[in-house]
C-alpha cells in the first residue's frame, strides 16, 4: 500500500516538473535568431532570477488608438529564457507574447488587456503603487509597467508619467539600457 502512495506521488510530481518546464511555451526559432542577430530592436523590460528575461520589440509596436488624452497600443513581448548551462548542454528559448495597452493621460492610469478564465477581454488597471514590490512582481505588474512606459516613450518620446515608475523603464530613458 505504501509502494502504490509513492509511485501515486511520484508519478504527479513528474507531471507538475514537466508541466513547469514547458509552461513558458513553445520556442519560435525565427525570435531567437532575431533577438541575437537585431538585439538593438529589443528593450528588456523585466525578469526573473531563474533565467528569464522579457523585451519589448521595438519593431511590432502598433499605435491602435490616437485620441488625446486617450492612446492605445499594442506589440509583441518577447519572453526569453536559458538554461545557463555552458557548451552541449545550453538550451535557450524564445517566443513573441502579444500585449495591449491602454493610457488615459489626464489620470496618468495604464490599462493592460487581460483574459479571464472564460476567455472574456477585460481592461486591468496597473497600479503604479506597488511596482517595486513584492506585490507587484508576484502580480506581473512590474514588467507590465515597464513595458507600458517604454512602448509609450518609443512612441511618443516623453515619459507617459512625470517620471518613469518602472526601473527597467527608467533605464532605457536615460539612456542607461
Amino acid at each position: 500500500m505504501k509502494v502504490g502512495k509513492f509511485l501515486v506521488a511520484f508519478v504527479f510530481s513528474l507531471i507538475f516538473m514537466a508541466r513547469n518546464c514547458f509552461a513558458f511555451g513553445e520556442s519560435d526559432p525565427i525570435a531567437l535568431q532575431d533577438l541575437n542577430n537585431n538585439p538593438s530592436n529589443y528593450v528588456v523590460c523585466g525578469g526573473a532570477s531563474i533565467g528569464v528575461v522579457f523585451y519589448v520589440y521595438k519593431n511590432s509596436i502598433d499605435v491602435q488608438n490616437y485620441s488625446p488624452p486617450n492612446y492605445q497600443i499594442a506589440f509583441k513581448m518577447l519572453n526569453y529564457s536559458s538554461n545557463g548551462m555552458k557548451g552541449e548542454y545550453f538550451r535557450e528559448r524564445a517566443y513573441y507574447m502579444d500585449k495591449k495597452y491602454k493610457y488615459d493621460y489626464n489620470e496618468r492610469k495604464i490599462y493592460i488587456e487581460r483574459q479571464d478564465e472564460n476567455g472574456n477581454l477585460y481592461w486591468q488597471f496597473i497600479d503604479p503603487k506597488i511596482i517595486g514590490t513584492f506585490e507587484g512582481y508576484k502580480q506581473g505588474w512590474d514588467k507590465d509597467m515597464a513595458a507600458g512606459e517604454i512602448a509609450f516613450y518609443i512612441i511618443y518620446g516623453r515619459s507617459f508619467f512625470d517620471s518613469p515608475v518602472s526601473k527597467s523603464a527608467e533605464a532605457y530613458i536615460n539612456g542607461k539600457n
